[in-house]
């Protein structure tokens, strides 16, 4: 996950014109030839602050297609959360070829987010962790006519609907990679149902974010 950039602005003003004691109107009048001197104060340093860090990573969105058959893109709503903000996920999977794609309904488990790089024993994140499948998933397979696309969307941790949603804010500070996945029921269709266990998993090309504290 997916950027931003900072810039400087500046202003300027031209400065007023300087009128000396003695000028214009009453110039003529005697002008006293000492005067009090203004106090003086010690002018305060300038506030300064440090440009916000620039984020690393500049695209949100990825796309892949595999094989002329099926395209899915994949966008995260911010590539530079902090700790606290929520990221949206949107997976849409379009079928390219000339023929119905079968897919499987039951399908639960889509978005992920993985530790980047692999091996940096961060913790991972699954939108399955907030709101876990069903135990019994029955539907029968859908379909996915030609051109036609289908949408999935979901918000880390969970869904606002979902009322014990923090406890699932798991993410670490670091690099992750936003995943999606998508089943389709190659070898497992029959008679209008789907094997989920025999399904063909379809993989987003990831999107790297990076999480603050």
């Amino acid at each position: 996950m997916t950027s931003g950039a900072c810039g400087r602005f500046g202003s300027s003003k031209a400065s007023a014109p300087t009128t000396l004691l003695g000028d214009g109107v009453g110039s003529g009048l005697t002008v006293p030839t000492t005067t009090a001197a203004p106090p003086t104060t010690a002018g305060k340093p300038a506030a300064t602050s440090s440009p916000a860090p620039k984020c690393q990573y500049t695209d949100p969105n990825s796309e892949i297609v595999y094989a002329n058959r099926l395209k899915l893109a994949l966008a995260v709503s911010t590539l530079c959360p902090k700790h606290a903000d929520d990221i949206g996920f949107t997976l849409t999977v379009t079928n390219v070829s000339s023929e119905v794609v079968h897919y499987d309904k039951n399908q639960a488990q889509f978005f992920s987010l993985l530790a980047y790089p692999q091996g940096s024993g961060r913790l991972r994140w699954e939108d399955t962790n907030c709101q876990p499948p069903a135990r019994d998933r029955n539907a029968p397979a859908a379909n996915l006519n030609p051109g036609q696309s289908v949408t999935f969307s979901t918000l880390y941790p969970a869904p606002k609907s979902v009322s014990d949603r923090e406890k699932c804010r798991r993410l670490e500070a670091g690099g992750y990679a936003a995943n999606a996945v998508f089943l389709v029921c190659d070898n497992s269709y029959t008679d209008g149902y789907c094997d989920i266990s025999k399904d063909t998993q379809f993989t987003a090309e990831h999107v790297l974010i990076d999480v603050g504290d």
